[in-house]
């Protein structure tokens, strides 16, 4: 009813799988990249790329491409087997896979006998680090005495910062403004960047 298929293995073939496996690290695939790939024989020349990736290519002879494919008959002319197996294949591989897989024409004389086919990895993409938001504490530079004394009593004076006061003048409005200088946390964060960005942009301040 759920649709699932359980498989039971004797634990001397489980011995005998996990030792093939550690001496043939190319059975393994992703997933998704087997998944991907949908030509006849696009597994078969993927596993093939794999085994000899290292190597960075290899040669097979056009009866052992046969062979090893089980091609029928159709495909004993060179036309059929390059533009039916070879090329569909191939551009599926590079398209979908981790490698990117070319081949050559081998000959003798004038005649094609085989292909020798070129492994390359693709490069991996670049992990790029999301960027940190920056908090407006961090954007405060630590201020000297006289610099917080300074810029303080600008800042009191002008107008875009003249609805955050509630002051009888401007000197008590400088000294609020000097603590938040000092503590950018001592306020609401949206106030520590108002006057951030008046520091920055309304004086000659450069941190």
């Amino acid at each position: 009813e759920n649709g699932s298929i359980s498989i039971c293995f004797p634990e001397e073939v489980l011995l005998m799988l996990k030792e093939f496996d550690k001496l043939n690290p190319y059975t393994k695939y992703k997933k998704d990249i087997v998944l991907s790939l949908k030509k006849d024989y696009s597994f078969d020349l993927y596993h093939l790329a794999k085994k000899y990736q290292a190597m960075g290519q290899f040669e097979m002879s056009l009866e052992h491409i046969k062979t090893e494919l089980g091609l029928p008959k159709s495909y004993d002319k060179l036309c059929n087997l390059k533009d039916r197996v070879i090329k569909p294949s191939l551009d599926e591989i590079t398209a979908n896979t981790d490698i990117e897989l070319t081949y050559e024409n081998v000959k003798q004389g004038r005649s094609v006998v085989g292909f020798k086919f070129i492994v390359k990895e693709k490069p991996k993409p670049k992990l790029i680090a999301p960027e940190r938001e920056t908090k407006t504490v961090e954007l405060f530079c630590n201020m000297s005495d006289p610099q917080i004394n300074k810029y303080s009593t600008i800042l009191s004076k002008l107008s875009e910062l003249s609805d955050l006061s509630n002051f009888p003048d401007y000197p008590t409005f400088a000294i609020w403004i000097s603590g938040i200088l000092r503590d950018p946390k001592s306020v609401r964060e949206e106030t520590a960047k108002r006057i951030l960005k008046a520091l920055h942009q309304k004086t000659d301040f450069k941190p």
